[in-house]
């Protein structure tokens, strides 16, 4: 019952946090914050609009469209506050993230590159870099998908993400399987600007 509650909990945060905009697109960057942050700023406004509404005593009867416009002009200066806030938060959070990843990147390349490596605790290490990109939502962006695809197809570096990583085996089944996806539209769009004549 306890975990039911906490699952209904977090999915019901997770929507309105706009979570699941992140799982539409596969993985964060600023396509996405944009997006989050005019879902959050829309339904903040709508709540603040009902709420104004509701405890205002200047505002007595039926709803209509007029008064809801007359509101919605009124908690006009409110909607670029709102969103500016959201979307720096949520840059933060990325940009806070995408650091963690390039630093952890660096220090294995670092590591690899200096002399005789412990391969069972470096390949654990490939492995955790593979799962922090998949639990930060990362693991899809052009440039660190061929870093996952790589070090995944690497047999002792699957090993130990199959048996470190919770549900090891299917995640990084499905997470292949993505990341293949993603390479592909890549080389497509790539492709196509090619073709136009753009330069890349």
């Amino acid at each position: 019952m306890r975990r039911r509650f906490k699952n209904g909990c977090r999915k019901f945060v997770d929507f309105w946090i706009g979570e699941w905009i992140v799982r539409l697109f596969g993985y964060n960057g600023g396509t996405v914050i944009v997006l989050r942050s005019a879902f959050i700023t829309v339904w903040v406004i709508f709540c603040a609009i009902g709420l104004i509404a509701w405890i205002d005593p200047m505002r007595p009867g039926p709803w209509s469209w007029y008064g809801f416009r007359e509101q919605l002009v009124n908690v006009g200066p409110w909607i670029g506050a709102v969103f500016g806030g959201v979307y720096v938060a949520l840059y933060a959070r990325f940009a806070s993230q995408w650091s963690y990843l390039a630093s952890v990147y660096n220090q294995i390349k670092q590591v690899e590159s200096e002399g005789p490596v412990n391969y069972r605790a470096f390949n654990e290490w490939r492995a955790g870099y593979i799962e922090d990109a998949l639990e930060l939502h990362l693991a899809l962006k052009p440039n660190v998908a061929p870093i996952v695809k790589a070090w995944a197809g690497v047999a002792e570096v699957k090993d130990a993400f199959c048996a470190n990583t919770p549900g090891g085996e299917a995640r990084l089944k499905a997470l292949l399987k993505a990341v293949d996806a993603a390479w592909s539209n890549e080389e497509q769009r790539r492709s196509k600007e090619s073709g136009s004549g753009r330069e890349i």
